[in-house]
C-alpha cells in the first residue's frame, strides 16, 4: 500500500487500535506472567503520527511507504525493528528521540531522500545495514555512547560529506560498514582528545580529514584531505581556517588558506 493515507480500527477491538490522529495500527501485547502491557506499532502509512504510548515499531511497519516524507519517533519507543522504514524512498526527515535503544538491521534501507540523521545517546550500536543505500545522506552524528558500527551500516551513502562521531574511544567497525561510500572524501569530526586514535585506526583513519571537537565546537583539522599535510607539531596549533576572501572554512581547502594560530599569529 505505497500511498495509503489513513488507517482506522473498529471500536472494541481487544488487540488492535488506532488512536485518534495516529493513522497507525497499534497492537496491545500483554505479558502472560507479569500482565505488563506494551504497545507495538505494526502498520503505518503516509500520515502516521506515532503515539507517545508506543514502545516498539514493528518489523516492516512502514515498508515501501512511498508517501511518507517525515516521521518523529517519540521517546516512548525503545526498539525500532528490522526493515521498519525500509524502502521509504521519499522519507526526507527523521527525528529519533532520546530513549530509543535499538535501531535494528536495515531499518532505513534505501531511504533515498533521507539527508541527515542524528542518533540519540541511548543507542550504543548501529546495526547491520541500518542506513544502507541512503544515497542522499549528507551528514551523520553518532553519540558518545556508540560502541560499534556494524557491517553495511552506511553502505552506498554516495552523498555523505560530514560524519561526526562523539565517542572518545573508536567504535568497532570494519570497512564493510562503508561499502561503496567514498569515505576518503568525507570529513570526520571527533572529540579533540581522540583525534590521534581515530587517525591511527585502520578504518576511521581512511576519512579525508579528521577534526577535533571541544564541547561540540569544531577545532582545526589535523589532516588536510587534498594534501595530507599534518598540522605543525609545535606549541601553536591551528584554531581556525579562512579562504582568501575571509570566509571561515571547516577545514583547509586546496590552494591558499589563511590560518589563525593558538598563539595569536596568522599564517598562509
Amino acid at each position: 500500500c505505497l500511498y495509503l493515507q489513513n488507517i482506522s480500527v473498529a471500536d472494541g477491538n481487544a488487540v488492535y487500535s488506532a488512536p485518534a490522529g495516529s493513522n497507525a495500527i497499534i497492537e496491545t501485547i500483554v505479558d502472560e506472567k507479569t500482565q505488563n502491557v506494551t504497545y507495538r506499532l505494526v502498520a503505518g502509512c503516509s500520515n502516521t503520527a506515532i503515539p507517545a504510548t508506543v514502545t516498539e515499531i514493528g518489523k516492516y511497519a512502514f515498508y515501501d511507504c512511498l508517501g511518507l516524507t517525515n516521521i518523529a519517533i517519540p521517546a516512548s519507543v525503545i526498539d525500532v525493528d528490522a526493515y521498519a522504514f525500509s524502502g521509504c524512498l521519499n522519507l526526507k526527515n527523521v527525528e529519533i528521540s532520546e530513549g530509543v535503544k535499538g535501531i535494528e538491521d536495515y531499518v532505513f534501507r534505501n531511504c533515498k531522500s533521507l539527508e541527515s540523521v542524528e542518533i540519540p545517546s541511548t543507542v550504543t550500536a548501529i546495526s547491520e545495514g541500518a542506513f544502507y543505500g541512503c544515497s542522499a545522506m549528507k551528514s551523520v552524528v553518532l553519540p558518545a555512547t556508540i560502541k560499534e558500527v556494524e557491517d553495511y551500516a552506511f553502505a552506498k551513502c554516495e552523498a555523505l560529506a560530514d560524519f561526526v562521531c562523539l565517542a572518545e574511544e573508536c567504535p568497532k567497525v570494519t570497512l564493510d560498514a562503508f561499502e561503496d561510500t567514498a569515505i576518503e572524501n568525507v570529513a570526520l569530526r571527533v572529540p579533540e582528545a581522540a583525534v590521534e586514535a581515530y587517525e591511527l585506526h585502520a578504518v576511521w583513519g581512511l576519512f579525508a580529514s579528521i577534526s577535533g571537537m571541544v564541547d561540540g565546537n569544531n577545532v582545526a583539522p589535523n589532516k588536510d584531505a587534498e594534501t595530507a599535510i599534518d598540522n605543525l607539531k609545535g606549541d601553536a596549533k591551528i584554531v581556525s581556517v579562512y579562504n582568501l576572501g575571509g570566509q571561515q572554512n571547516a577545514r583547509m581547502q586546496r590552494g591558499i588558506n589563511i590560518v589563525r594560530m593558538s598563539d595569536g599569529t596568522t599564517r598562509k
